[in-house]
């Protein structure tokens, strides 16, 4: 399987926000190419898989062997957000993306503020209540937020479910729409609610994994739009890790819900904390953007500085800076992964060691984060290549 097929076919599933038809689909198609991979990609074609029934000439003999792991598929119940909405600029339709749990209930309004904000997600929330704060003081009904991007996308918002629900109307609309929709009438309809949604987690594991502690690769399925670079990327990567490591007891991890908390993450390591089977040799986080060349990428290990030299010479080879004796994890997706070998987050566990790799490009959380525009057959050969020398490092460092 061509590993930039694999970006392109996921991108084809379309919007992969957690709860939704996409977000299942993608489920059983990442599950598909670790089980009876040869049976699944040759004999039958279907929405729920990542044929490559269109790139039968595959030039990269590096992904031509079969990785056939048992598979299973975890549901993982939580409050999806449940909304129809239009916004209209002099009755034209503006594409939106109501921002989540902002509001709960049905209204239609003209009655509405426009702001820029600076989607930067560490101020965002902050920027976010007082922007709603001075739209209610001003008598106003609902809020559109304009994102603030260098190209004018539509920049999307994880939602973290510690941040207080603002109980007003807000949608975000791309930043070079802000002009226009100050300068003409505007309207929204908005029919908000919260139901139960279902996201899915996927865990493969050969045979080796069940009596030997096992090499672990994890890496998050949904995310905002096609997600080509910031989650297809990291899912081609670890498939081409897989194979390259399936001579040892392996697990693969494949994680639902991240945009809402990290919440499949979440749930997979309290599985896991509960049972303890597999036990673990390494854990190596595959996180966004791996194999986008021009984005602000970095790893972090829980091995200090001298022990990860090695490390950080194989990771030098594709541009990733390297972070050691790393406790501070961002608060990010790897950091949840981090909790199984050191709880409290202070003292990395070395006999069960971590790598953890992440970045952000331009297109990251927006529509442009699209296959051809963010990455290419090369980029992710060189960050899978790059990746697993930096994780025969990490096993290294273990013997």
């Amino acid at each position: 399987m061509n590993p930039f097929h694999i970006v392109k076919a996921y991108a084809d599933f379309g919007h992969h926000r957690s709860g939704t038809p996409n977000d299942h689909a993608t489920a059983n198609g990442f599950a598909s190419l670790f089980n009876d991979i040869d049976d699944n990609y040759n004999d039958e074609n279907t929405d729920d898989d990542f044929s490559d029934d269109n790139n039968d000439n595959n030039d990269n003999d590096d992904f031509d062997n079969t990785v056939n792991m048992a598979t299973s598929q975890q549901a993982v119940d939580f409050d999806f957000y449940d909304t129809t909405s239009e916004l209209l600029s002099n009755d034209t339709a503006i594409d939106h993306l109501p921002l989540t749990h902002a509001f709960h209930g049905t209204i239609n309004t003209t009655n509405i503020a426009v702001q820029l904000i600076d989607p930067d997600y560490t101020t965002f929330p902050a920027t976010t209540e007082a922007a709603v704060t001075q739209a209610k003081a001003n008598g106003h009904e609902a809020l559109v937020l304009a994102t603030d991007h260098p190209n004018g996308e539509l920049v999307a918002q994880n939602y973290n479910p510690t941040t207080p629900t603002y109980d007003f109307p807000v949608v975000l609309v791309a930043g070079r729409d802000y002009s226009k929709l100050k300068e003409h009438p505007l309207q929204l309809v908005l029919n908000a609610q919260t139901v139960i949604g279902t996201t899915m987690n996927v865990q493969a594991t050969n045979n080796q994994a069940s009596i030997s502690p096992a090499l672990m690769f994890t890496t998050p399925l949904t995310g905002w739009f096609q997600a080509a670079g910031e989650r297809g990327t990291g899912i081609a990567v670890t498939y081409a890790l897989a194979k390259r490591f399936s001579h040892l007891p392996l697990i693969v991890v494949g994680t639902g819900g991240h945009e809402v908390g990290f919440l499949g993450a979440h749930h997979w390591t309290k599985t896991y904390q509960e049972g303890h089977n597999p036990s673990l040799r390494a854990i190596v986080h595959i996180g966004a953007s791996v194999a986008v060349p021009d984005a602000n990428r970095f790893a972090m290990t829980s091995l200090n500085a001298a022990a990860a030299k090695p490390l950080e010479q194989a990771l030098a080879k594709d541009g990733f800076p390297l972070r050691c004796s790393e406790t501070n994890w961002g608060g990010g997706e790897g950091e949840v992964f981090q909790r199984l070998i050191a709880p409290d987050l202070t003292a990395p566990n070395h006999t069960v060691p971590m790598l953890s790799l992440t970045g952000e490009g331009i297109d990251f959380h927006t529509p442009a984060d699209t296959p051809e525009r963010v990455t290419s057959p090369e980029a992710l050969e060189l960050a899978a290549q790059s990746i697993g020398d930096a994780t025969e490092e990490l096993l290294t460092d273990l013997n």
